[in-house]
């Protein structure tokens, strides 16, 4: 997020006893708007649910596999597609050198 122009980036670390670091991290970004008492806030969520018992899996969970229309893998279907969209969209903005009428605040959540 910095490194495409996003400025500040705050981490806020939910403890979480199940994660190899002990924590899940949540990041939050705003870009100033002209009346910045106000925010348009876009959620994403980061995380992907745990694969599970991996003999239940015909294939690695963590690969992409296709067959014909359907992808498959662990988290396909989650919502990195809107996280990844709400990133292209603000950047995109920012790009455009407009300033938005209000803030728009991106929160990244796990």
């Amino acid at each position: 997020l910095k490194e495409n122009g996003f400025g500040e980036v705050k981490s806020y670390d939910a403890p979480d006893d199940r994660v190899e670091c002990g924590y899940r991290p949540n990041l939050v970004t705003v870009i100033p708007g002209q009346d910045r008492s106000r925010t348009l806030w876009i959620i994403s969520h980061m995380d992907v649910v745990p694969v599970g018992d991996l003999s239940l899996w015909e294939t690695d969970p963590f690969k992409i596999v296709q067959d014909g229309d359907a992808i498959y893998g662990c988290g396909v279907e989650d919502n990195h597609q809107g996280l990844v969209s709400s990133v292209i969209a603000t950047k995109a903005l920012l790009d455009s050198g407009l300033t938005p009428g209000i803030n728009i605040g991106l929160i990244f959540v796990s």
